[in-house]
């Protein structure tokens, strides 16, 4: 009787530290994959980020460009439309 219950404490212990081994791997695993999420998240968001402002700044260069080759200084004030009309 006695070797049994020896036999049976020692299990308990195995399995107890199996157990928090377990519980270890998993955190490391959770963790993993939080920081992987926080990672490809910032990543997408910066791409997103740099997508959005592309034609910003495309936009922003072609009219400064034009301005500077067609800069002619500021329209006199009695600058006649007319030949706009039709």
């Amino acid at each position: 009787m006695c070797n049994g219950k020896e036999e049976l404490l020692r299990n308990k212990r195995v399995l107890k530290v199996a157990q928090i081994y377990f519980n270890d791997f998993k955190d490391i695993i959770h963790d993993a994959g939080l920081i992987t999420y926080q990672l490809s998240k910032t990543l997408i968001q910066s791409w997103i980020t740099k997508i959005t402002r592309f034609p910003k700044n495309v936009v922003e260069l072609s009219v400064e460009e034009f301005k500077y080759f067609f800069d002619f200084g500021s329209v006199p004030d009695d600058f006649d439309y007319s030949f706009l009309m039709m």
